[in-house]
């Protein structure tokens, strides 16, 4: 059980910013599109943690990851985020920084062990200026890393999200966007992760400063239970688990539960899925194969400029 007991009237006692750099190794070097080929790995994981009460940032947690699928960085990534071959050789891989992570967010009292008793926990959400780092990177590389997904990871704020829902007549493109429309000064280096994490702090700062409540704006909701399930069917009908006439009729009970899936971008369909495998073979399923496939834009934020790190150059986020 968590509360919150903050007097500035957020709905979180406290916020944890991040903003992931991840490396991507094309299955079809140059191009503009994503591929379920491509191979994605989380080079560092930082994470501020912001106190509501005070409007300040008690703790950092940073470090740099070491990919174990393709251990080598590719030079466009070094170029954009600046994270050398030595920097992420010297660091632990992911299994161990996800734990450090763990226990980063045990110490401040916002997640139990699971030997604890159900103790009382302080109330917390995650911020992100984009979908991907925990609809999408953050699960593909639990996945990858044989980690179950958390429950704490499911609900955060995407603060430009919140930010045009507070102001619908501005669009905002990413991170830069917004700290000019706030008169906020952009730190250090952009695609930085760090960096741009304490960016994004200042940004969420200025929501409390000025009486702008942080509030979810992604939670786990029925749609990804059912992109999630239409996988499982799609593996199911591979293994001829289930007929064709019974995966049929099951794909369109779902879809009319979700009339919309095209606009989804799930986190179940992430890279590392691959096409919903009765989609290859199955044409009148293709465009739900497509859709739960997350070759999604919000990791790119267009399909163009894809630049083989984990941004574009002013992606979403």
């Amino acid at each position: 059980m968590s509360v919150t007991t903050n007097t500035v009237g957020q709905p979180f006692d406290y916020y944890c910013v991040l903003d992931f750099e991840a490396v991507c190794h094309q299955a079809n070097p140059g191009s503009k599109r994503r591929s379920p080929d491509d191979v994605w790995e989380i080079i560092e994981f930082p994470i501020c943690l912001l106190e509501a009460q005070t409007n300040t940032i008690i703790d950092i947690y940073h470090s740099y990851v070491r990919p174990t699928i393709k251990s080598r960085l590719n030079d466009i990534c070094i170029q954009i985020t600046g994270i050398t071959q030595d920097m992420v050789d010297q660091s632990p891989t992911f299994d161990y920084v996800w734990k450090d992570v763990q226990k980063f967010l045990l110490k401040h009292s916002l997640i139990c062990s699971e030997d604890e008793n159900r103790p009382t926990l302080r109330s917390f959400t995650w911020i992100t200026c984009g979908n991907w780092d925990l609809r999408t990177m953050l699960p593909l590389q639990l996945k990858q890393s044989g980690f179950d997904r958390p429950k704490f990871i499911n609900d955060f704020i995407n603060i430009k999200d919140l930010y045009m829902e507070y102001n619908p007549s501005n669009r905002i493109y990413g991170m830069k966007d917004l700290l000019k429309i706030l008169h906020l000064t952009l730190d250090g280096k952009h695609h930085s992760g760090i960096d741009d994490t304490k960016n994004i702090a200042k940004i969420a700062q200025w929501f409390i400063e000025n009486n702008q409540i942080l509030k979810l704006t992604t939670r786990a909701d029925e749609k990804e239970v059912i992109a999630k399930k239409l996988h499982e069917l799609g593996d199911d009908w591979a293994k001829k688990k289930i007929s064709t006439e019974e995966y049929l009729k099951l794909v369109q009970e779902l879809n009319q539960r979700c009339k919309d899936l095209s606009q989804y971008p799930g986190y179940y369909g992430t890279v590392s899925f691959g096409r919903n495998p009765a989609a290859r073979n199955l044409s009148e399923l293709a465009g739900i194969g497509e859709n739960c496939a997350g070759i999604e834009k919000s990791c790119t934020g267009t399909d163009s400029d894809f630049n083989g790190s984990s941004r574009r150059n002013d992606r979403p986020g």
